[in-house]
């Protein structure tokens, strides 16, 4: 029974490490798409630090042990698109709290959709960070997040710059994590909610792969 139960918990151990990293992965890819300058080279080359990572991938594993979730269960179809929406609502909060620092005129997430089956096709990322640029977000963040960090006089052409932007930018991630997982009213960055979501489209499209099969079968 011991064995059987340590079994449980390393597959629950190493779900949330492996969702660590997917997160982590997608948001590297978010915040390395905000421009700091005019050139396709003016942004920051941005890896989340081993801190922020430890903190996501623990709250995940605490909350697949409370829920008794069975991980063996998700493929990866589903375990993808739950890390994406984590990402993106991370991300979300990472740039509202810099455009908007109060409760007004701040928007809620708006959770990113994806068909079962597309999920590695990059479509949904791609549509969600453009919504960003062509809306002048990032522009606006870039703005407020030098003068609140009070680094208006750093330019990212150099490479103290680069450095010095990068560091304020892994602490203010940092605060965002912290503060969403210290927030009680935010089951671990709405994790069922997006496995439930991407479970029920993929019965629906096995049920359709089924019906298609039985269609044709002699």
């Amino acid at each position: 029974m011991g064995g059987i139960c340590c079994a449980i918990c390393f597959n629950k151990s190493f779900h949330g490490l492996e969702m660590g990293d997917n997160i982590s992965s997608n948001l590297n890819t978010m915040i390395r798409k905000i421009s700091w300058g005019t050139s396709i080279f003016n942004n920051v080359s941005f890896k989340i630090n081993d801190n922020v990572k430890k903190i996501i991938e623990n709250s995940i594993i605490k909350h697949i042990k409370k829920n008794n979730i069975s991980v063996l269960k998700l493929n990866g179809f589903v375990t993808e698109y739950i890390a994406l929406n984590i990402a993106g609502y991370i991300f979300h909060k990472f740039i509202w709290d810099i455009i908007h620092p109060t409760l007004q005129n701040y928007p809620t997430y708006e959770v990113i959709t994806q068909e079962y089956k597309d999920i590695f096709i990059n479509k949904a990322l791609d549509g969600y960070i453009n919504n960003f640029k062509e809306n002048g977000y990032f522009v606006k963040f870039v703005t407020e997040f030098k003068k609140k960090r009070k680094i208006e006089e750093y330019n990212i052409e150099y490479q103290l710059g680069k450095d010095v932007i990068t560091r304020h930018l892994e602490d203010h991630l940092c605060t965002v994590v912290n503060e969403i997982i210290n927030n009680d009213n935010i089951e671990t960055f709405n994790y069922s909610q997006y496995m439930n979501t991407m479970i029920n489209k993929q019965n629906i499209y096995e049920a359709k792969l089924d019906q298609s099969f039985n269609n044709i079968s002699p």
